[in-house]
C-alpha cells in the first residue's frame, strides 16, 4: 500500500484511472448489453451520502467540514479575505442540494457503477523494475451509481499532489479513456457512441464543487497520523451516524500538509478557471 502522506505519483495514478476506466467499462457494457442486469445491480446500490434520507446526518458534517477547509485556506494564505477563500465560501453557500445533484441528477445514459471511495488507501499497487504495472481496486462499501468523472475528480483531488493535477490533467483524462475506449471495444462496444471523449473536460468541470469539499473531509485523513485514522469497522452494517460520528474525530487532526493540499488544491482550481458554475 502506498503511503498516504506522500501523494500517488503520475505513474501510479495513471495505473489506477486505468483501473477505473476498466471498472468504468464494465458497468457501461453490463448497461448496453444487459439493461435488466445492470437496473437490478443499481436497484441494489444505495447511496450513502448525498440523498435527501441522508441529509439529516451528513449535511451538518459537511457544514463543519466546509468551515474547517475554510479555516485552512485562509491559514495558509494568511488572510480569509483572498479570492480563494471567496471561490471556497460560495461553494459552501450552494449548499447540500447542489452538491447532492452533481452526485445524484445525472443523465441516464451517464450512471454506472463507481468505487465511490478511491483514495490512496483504498489500493494496492503491482510493480517490477520499470516502475508501477497496475493497481486494484479496494473496498466497495461506498460504491455508487453515478457518473464516471465523480470516481476521478474523487480520487485525484485526494491522492496526488494538487500540483500533478495541474500538470498532468489532460494527459490523466486520455490514459483514463485509451483504456475506457479499448475495455468497451473488447466487449463489442464503440466509447464514442457511449461516453464520447469530447465531454471528458466538460464533465470534469461540472464536478470540481463536489472534489474541492470531498478533498476538504478527506484531507485530515490523508495527512493525520495513524492513530488519528477513523475506525471504519463501525460502519460496516451501512450506518451513515457511525460513519459522520467516527470521521468527526480525525476533522480535528488536521495537518501543515492538509492545510497546504487544500490550499494549493483551490488556487489550482481558480486559476485554471474550474469553477464556472461561480462565474
Amino acid at each position: 500500500m502506498a503511503d498516504r502522506r506522500q501523494g500517488l505519483s503520475k505513474e501510479q495514478c495513471a495505473a489506477v484511472l486505468r483501473a477505473l476506466a476498466q471498472l468504468h467499462a464494465a458497468s457501461f457494457a453490463l448497461r448496453e448489453g444487459s439493461p435488466e442486469e445492470f437496473a437490478a445491480l443499481a436497484q441494489s446500490v444505495r447511496e450513502m451520502f448525498w440523498t435527501h434520507s441522508r441529509r439529516h446526518a451528513f449535511e451538518p458534517f459537511m457544514r463543519n467540514a466546509n468551515k474547517e477547509t475554510l479555516r485552512l485556506i485562509g491559514d495558509y494564505y494568511g488572510s480569509s479575505e483572498t479570492e480563494f477563500s471567496r471561490a471556497f465560501q460560495q461553494i459552501a453557500d450552494l449548499g447540500f442540494e447542489f452538491l447532492a445533484d452533481i452526485v445524484t441528477k445525472v443523465p441516464e445514459n451517464k450512471k454506472v457503477l463507481l468505487h465511490g471511495d478511491c483514495w490512496t488507501n483504498n489500493l494496492l499497487f503491482k510493480t517490477n523494475d520499470d516502475g508501477v504495472v497496475s493497481a486494484k481496486l479496494l473496498d466497495f462499501q461506498l460504491a455508487r451509481i453515478s457518473a464516471p468523472m465523480i470516481d476521478l475528480i474523487f480520487f485525484l483531488f485526494t491522492s496526488t499532489k494538487p500540483k500533478n493535477v495541474g500538470n498532468y490533467l489532460e494527459e490523466f483524462l486520455q490514459v483514463y479513456y485509451e483504456e475506457f475506449e479499448r475495455r468497451l471495444k473488447a466487449a463489442g462496444f464503440t466509447a464514442a457512441k457511449l461516453y464520447p471523449e469530447s465531454e471528458l473536460l466538460a464533465d470534469w468541470i461540472a464536478c470540481v464543487p463536489y472534489g474541492l469539499v470531498v478533498a476538504g473531509i478527506l484531507a485530515p485523513a490523508l495527512y493525520c497520523p495513524d492513530e488519528c485514522l477513523p475506525n471504519l469497522e463501525s460502519v460496516k452494517e451501512n450506518s451513515r451516524e457511525a460513519f459522520v460520528n467516527e470521521y468527526g474525530k480525525v476533522m480535528q487532526a488536521n495537518t501543515p500538509e492538509s492545510k497546504e493540499h487544500l490550499g494549493r488544491l483551490v488556487k489550482l482550481c481558480v486559476e485554471r478557471k474550474w469553477l464556472r458554475i461561480l462565474n
